[in-house]
């Protein structure tokens, strides 16, 4: 059944744009995708254009990740008054997709590599923030007074016991 859909999603393909049901300009024929994928390969473009991608979506997802654990770790519940005061204003950025903010992103970045950048940033920061706050969040009470009990100080508590604790349970302590 499912390489009877693959294979008619594919003759679809093929014959829309052929019948220009489909804008061929908009999507083009199987066959042309195939011919042009074919010819980038034989002269080596395909290889460089898929690096240079990788490096765009290691760098927004590195940048993301600099940031996002940082912010999300201050904003678990460490510090309350901060979380506070900009809990709103995250839950506001977190909904704003950067495909909308396309014209100002261009507009204060132009449409060169940090643009690029900038916008996978923009979608991998959120996720990594507030996973990286249910983390914290999720720290077992018992666990932070057992610590308590031990004499650990703030700091202690927070790098000793409630970052290891908010890890996922498939990264090593």
């Amino acid at each position: 059944m499912r390489i009877t859909v693959a294979a008619l999603a594919l003759f679809a393909w093929e014959l829309l744009p052929r019948l220009e049901v489909i804008d061929p300009q908009f999507v083009p024929p199987l066959s042309s995708v195939l011919v042009t994928i074919r010819g980038l390969l034989e002269n080596g473009d395909l290889l460089t254009h898929t690096l240079v991608s990788l490096q765009r979506a290691f760098s927004g997802l590195l940048a993301a990740t600099l940031i996002g654990l940082p912010l999300g770790l201050v904003l678990g519940g460490w510090f309350p008054r901060l979380q506070q005061a900009l809990e709103p204003l995250m839950e506001l950025f977190a909904q704003a997709n950067p495909v909308i903010l396309a014209h100002i992103i261009i507009f204060f970045l132009g449409i060169g590599e940090v643009a690029k950048i900038f916008t996978i940033c923009w979608l991998c920061i959120w996720p990594i923030t507030f996973s990286t706050i249910a983390g914290i969040r999720n720290v077992d009470p018992q666990l932070m007074k057992a610590a308590r009990s031990l004499g650990l100080g703030r700091w202690q508590l927070f790098l000793h016991v409630a970052l290891p604790a908010s890890l996922p349970p498939s990264l090593p302590v």
